[in-house]
């Protein structure tokens, strides 16, 4: 059985997601399938497939996660889910603690780490996070919210990301005005400071 499941996700991988004790593995890997032969009963299959106005959304999202434009094929959500789930686990310790972020950044981060489910998370989670409704097949009206939701995620993103940064930004700063240094670069205020410890 693990093998047939084996040879049936490298055919469908876009659509079929993966639960380990509940939780979504971002990561597909021969571990995994290692830990399935041994305890099958810990994980459970998810047939993810996105079709009408919500596979909209899910293009305007390619750019979002730095995907290349699809040519033929439409985009399939776990294209998606997948690398913003590594996203939200390769962010710095800070960005995964901090308060120092806009609402709907905290908001996100809190939807990217407490999903359990990868269409919840992209219709219905991510949109609240950004002040959205969530995306539901056939409800009308949902196009210029798909446009509003691409955009606002992206903010939040990019806002995650630079969190780190921003704080290292922030002490160098206080750091100068402490030390009276003034407007100076930051290579040359460190040389001011390290001559003032030599003294």
């Amino acid at each position: 059985m693990p093998l047939f499941v084996a040879v049936y996700f490298s055919a469908h991988a876009h659509e079929l997601a993966f639960y380990e004790r509940n939780n979504f593995v971002a990561d597909v890997n021969g571990d995994m399938f290692l830990r399935l032969t041994k305890v099958p009963e810990i994980f459970e299959l998810q047939w993810c497939r996105i079709e009408g106005l919500r596979a909209e959304v899910l293009e305007g999202l390619r750019h979002v996660v730095s995907l290349p434009p699809a040519k033929s094929k439409p985009t399939h959500l776990l294209e998606i889910v997948r690398p913003l789930c590594r996203f939200a686990v390769d962010l710095p310790e800070y960005a995964k603690r901090t308060r120092q972020l806009s609402p709907v950044a905290l908001a996100t981060r809190d939807a990217l780490f407490n999903t359990r489910e990868p269409v919840k998370l992209l219709m219905h989670q991510l949109p609240e996070a950004c002040g959205l409704t969530p995306f539901v097949p056939g409800a009308v009206g949902q196009a210029a919210a798909a446009q509003i939701f691409v955009r606002q995620l992206h903010i939040a993103l990019r806002e995650l990301n630079g969190a780190y940064s921003e704080l290292l930004q922030r002490l160098e700063k206080r750091l100068a005005f402490q030390f009276r240094l003034g407007e100076l670069p930051s290579e040359q205020a460190r040389e001011q400071i390290i001559q003032r410890a030599k003294q």
